[in-house]
């Protein structure tokens, strides 16, 4: 049997929104300000933005919490990494906590050898 996911909701309805608007950043995930602001703090001097980084915090907070983890030690994980190390981990974490219709990624550099270049004619 083939299984469709979608990021549909079923039933769309005025209440429905009401509440998902609600609940949207308002998620209580049992952590003190400290840690929250450690990773906000880590995120955004690695290059990321201020709102990025604050869903992300949220997203690794609630993961750690689901899986009785503590979220400063991935903190201290994610310290030894450099800044594309990090957007790897990142895009996989969110893919992890998205909807599988869609998914984040980002493509590779190449370097093109001069041998292989030279032999292209614009």
């Amino acid at each position: 049997m083939r299984n469709n996911y979608t990021n549909i909701p079923n039933n769309i309805g005025k209440d429905n929104t009401i509440k998902g608007f609600e609940q949207y950043q308002n998620i209580g995930f049992g952590t003190n300000s400290t840690v929250y602001h450690a990773m906000v703090g880590f995120f955004t001097n690695r290059g990321f933005e201020e709102t990025a980084a604050e869903l992300i915090s949220e997203t690794i907070i609630t993961q750690a919490k689901q899986d009785s983890y503590n979220p400063m030690q991935i903190l201290d994980t994610l310290r030894g990494l450099d800044q594309v190390e990090v957007s790897g981990i990142v895009a996989e974490i969110l893919n992890f906590n998205r909807f599988k219709s869609s998914s984040l990624g980002y493509s590779p550099y190449y370097e093109t050898y001069p041998e292989v270049a030279r032999n292209i004619i614009p």
